[in-house]
């Protein structure tokens, strides 16, 4: 197996969840549009007030992220590891999907911009970690806990670096896509 097909099976995971996540999304403007379109509303007008960064904001952030990180952690010096990324990184996909879906719903063509701007710069930080728990997942045996330990704790910062780029920076990045596009 050469090294560009080891990545595959995240990309596969990631565009399978992505295509959940656009159907998903359909499904819901089916059936209730309202609901929907007002949760989505909600995140517009914490960005428009200024509502959306904070402490409080990355202490949750980073208790997801922690969280999940943990899991897939521990997850990986066990048989489950490939199927507990799998299934992260599918619900990744969905759930980007679902933002991107969200943000042409209510904008359009301009709706892809935002939810790029939506993404950025955090994503930069999160993706290689998805890769490391790849291999994580790829090197599982009886020492993986003291031999990984190491890079858990610079996956950990990294995630604290993400969590404050998400909560402090992209509310701001957000805002400032949504006034050059007039969207906000």
């Amino acid at each position: 197996m050469n090294r560009s097909s080891g990545y595959m099976p995240l990309l596969f995971f990631w565009l399978a969840g992505a295509a959940a996540g656009a159907l998903v999304f359909f499904a819901a403007c089916q059936s209730d549009e309202a609901s929907l379109l007002a949760d989505s509303q909600i995140m517009v007008n914490a960005v428009r007030t200024g509502q959306a960064s904070g402490f409080l904001l990355f202490r949750y952030i980073f208790q997801r992220r922690f969280l999940t990180a943990l899991a897939l952690w521990l997850a990986s010096m066990t048989q489950f590891g490939a199927p507990a990324l799998n299934s992260a990184v599918f619900c990744w996909g969905m759930t980007n999907s679902c933002a991107v879906s969200a943000m042409t719903y209510l904008y359009g063509i301009l709706g892809y911009p935002t939810a790029v701007a939506a993404g950025f710069p955090q994503n930069l930080i999160y993706l290689p970690v998805w890769v490391v728990f790849y291999f994580f997942c790829r090197s599982r045996d009886s020492r993986g806990i003291v031999r990984q330990s190491p890079y858990f704790l610079a996956v950990c910062v990294a995630l604290l670096a993400g969590s404050f780029l998400e909560a402090y920076l992209n509310p701001w990045i957000l805002e400032w896509t949504g006034q050059i596009f007039n969207i906000f």
